[in-house]
C-alpha cells in the first residue's frame, strides 16, 4: 500500500510575508517619489516668494529714492529763487508758486523763521495736508541748520509722507522750508 502524500501547502505567513513585500516594494517607490517632489515644489516656491519680495522691495526703494531727489530738487530750486537778491518779491513768488505747482511728488511748503513759528504755507491746489505751526524738535537741530534733514514718515489722508526740510538764508534772516514728499 503506498500511501499518497498530500501536497504541501504554502503556510498563511508566508502569503501575507510575499503580500506585504509587494506593497511595501509599490509604495514605497511611491513615498519617496512623492516626497521628492513635494521638495522640488516647495524649493520651486520659495525661490519665486523671494524673487516677487526682492521685485517689490526694489521697486519700494526706487519710489523713495524718487521722491527724495524730487524732494532735493525742489527745494534746491526753491532756496535758489529765495536767496537771489535781484528778484523782486512778487516775482519771487510768482516762482515760488510755480514751482510748488510743477513739483511732481511735493506738496504743499510751509515757511518757519529761525525760532520754528511757521509764517506762510504756498498750497498747492490739490494738497489738504496740515502743516504745523511750529516745527518739530527733531528738525530744529544744528544738523538741520547745515544741512538736508528727512523728518517722519506722517500719514496725509490715504498715502504715507514723508517730511523734508532744507534750510535758507534769506537776507539777514535763516527761513527753514518744509515739505511732505508723496511716497505712493
Amino acid at each position: 500500500m503506498s500511501s499518497a502524500t498530500p501536497p504541501q501547502r504554502h503556510p498563511r505567513g508566508f502569503r501575507r510575508r510575499l503580500t506585504v513585500a509587494a506593497v511595501a516594494l509599490v509604495v514605497v517607490p511611491v513615498v519617496i517619489v512623492g516626497w521628492i517632489l513635494i521638495r522640488i515644489n516647495e524649493t520651486a516656491l520659495e525661490t519665486a516668494w523671494k524673487e516677487r519680495i526682492y521685485a517689490v522691495t526694489d521697486d519700494i526703494a526706487h519710489s523713495i529714492t524718487g521722491a527724495l531727489d524730487d524732494a532735493q530738487h525742489q527745494l534746491t530750486s526753491i532756496s535758489h529763487v529765495l536767496e537771489t537778491p535781484a528778484l523782486e518779491p512778487p516775482q519771487k513768488l510768482a516762482l515760488l508758486r510755480s514751482l510748488v505747482a510743477a513739483a511732481p511728488r511735493g506738496t504743499s511748503l510751509a515757511f518757519y523763521d529761525a525760532a520754528g513759528a511757521q509764517f506762510d504755507v504756498i498750497r498747492r491746489d490739490d494738497d489738504a495736508i496740515g502743516y504745523p505751526t511750529r516745527l518739530p524738535p527733531a528738525l530744529m537741530t544744528e544738523e538741520a541748520r547745515t544741512r538736508w534733514v528727512f523728518g517722519e514718515i506722517v500719514a496725509t489722508g490715504d498715502s504715507p509722507a514723508l517730511q523734508a526740510v532744507r534750510n535758507v538764508a534769506v537776507g539777514d534772516e535763516r527761513w527753514t522750508l518744509l515739505t511732505h514728499l508723496d511716497l505712493t
